[in-house]
C-alpha cells in the first residue's frame, strides 16, 4: 500500500524559514565572526556549517537543511544521543552524497569526548581525507586526532598532522592556536627546547590576540626554567 503524500501547502513552497535565517545572517557573519564566536559560540558554527553546505553546488539542500540541520541544532542542545542518532542514519542513507564529510566530523567528535578514541580516529581520519574545507571543523578535526595519535605516544604523526594543517590554514587565528597545540606536542615528546622556541616566536608576533598571547605565557612559565 502506498504512503499517502503529504499535502503542500503554497506557504511551504513560498519561503523556508530555516533557510531564511541562515540567508540573513550569512552575510554578517562573514564580516563579524569572531565577535559571534566569543558571544554565541555553537549556535553561530552551526550556521556557518549550514551556511557552507547550501552554498555548495551539488549538496542536496533538502538534506542539509533537515537531516543535518536537525542533529546540530540537538547536538546544540545538548541532546548527543538524538543527535548522534541522526548523524547515524544520515550516513547510512546518504553515504557519498555532498556535505556527508560534516557528519563523519561530527561522529567522530562524539566519540572522541566519550573516549571512544579508536572509533573517533576512524571518523575523523575520514573527515580529514576527503579534503573538505571549514577552517573551524579542519582545526578541530586536527587537534583531536593528534591528540587521539599522543595517548599511544605516536608523537611524529600527530606533529606531522598539526604541521600540515598549520601550512594549509587560511585563517591567522586558527593557525596560530594550531602552532600552540604544534608547540605542546613537542613538549610533551621531550623537544622542550623546540616546543618553547616555537612559542616565544608567536608570542613576538604583533598579529597575536591578547587571549592567546596569555594562553602562550601561562605555558611559557610552566616549563621554562
Amino acid at each position: 500500500m502506498l504512503k499517502p503524500k503529504k499535502e503542500i501547502f503554497k506557504k511551504e513552497i513560498k519561503r523556508d524559514p530555516f533557510l531564511e535565517t541562515v540567508n540573513k545572517i550569512e552575510a554578517s557573519i562573514e564580516k563579524n565572526s569572531k565577535d559571534y564566536l566569543k558571544i554565541l559560540g555553537g549556535i553561530v558554527l552551526f550556521v556557518i556549517i549550514i551556511s557552507f553546505l547550501i552554498n555548495s553546488r551539488n549538496i542536496n539542500k533538502e538534506i542539509v537543511s533537515s537531516s543535518i540541520g536537525n542533529a546540530l541544532v540537538a547536538l546544540d542542545k545538548g541532546d548527543v544521543e538524538n543527535a548522534k542518532f541522526q548523524f547515524e542514519t544520515l550516513l547510512n542513507d546518504h553515504s557519498g552524497s555532498a556535505g556527508i564529510e560534516v557528519v563523519h566530523y561530527y561522529l567522530g567528535k562524539i566519540a572522541y569526548e566519550r573516549g571512544d578514541y579508536q572509533i573517533a580516529k576512524e571518523y575523523l581520519d575520514a573527515f580529514i581525507n576527503s579534503g573538505f574545507s571549514i577552517d573551524l571543523l579542519t582545526y578541530g578535526s586536527a587537534v583531536m586526532t593528534s591528540d587521539i595519535l599522543s595517548k599511544s605516544e605516536n608523537y611524529e604523526e600527530a606533529i606531522n598532522l598539526i604541521s600540515e594543517k598549520i601550512e594549509k590554514s587560511t585563517d591567522n587565528y586558527l593557525k596560530q592556536k594550531l602552532i600552540i597545540e604544534k608547540a605542546k606536542l613537542l613538549i610533551k615528546s621531550g623537544e622542550n627546547v623546540r616546543g618553547l622556541a616555537l612559542l616565544d616566536e608567536l608570542n613576538q608576533s604583533d598579529s597575536i590576540s591578547s587571549g592567546l598571547k596569555s594562553d602562550i605565557e601561562e605555558i611559557i612559565g610552566k616549563y621554562q626554567t
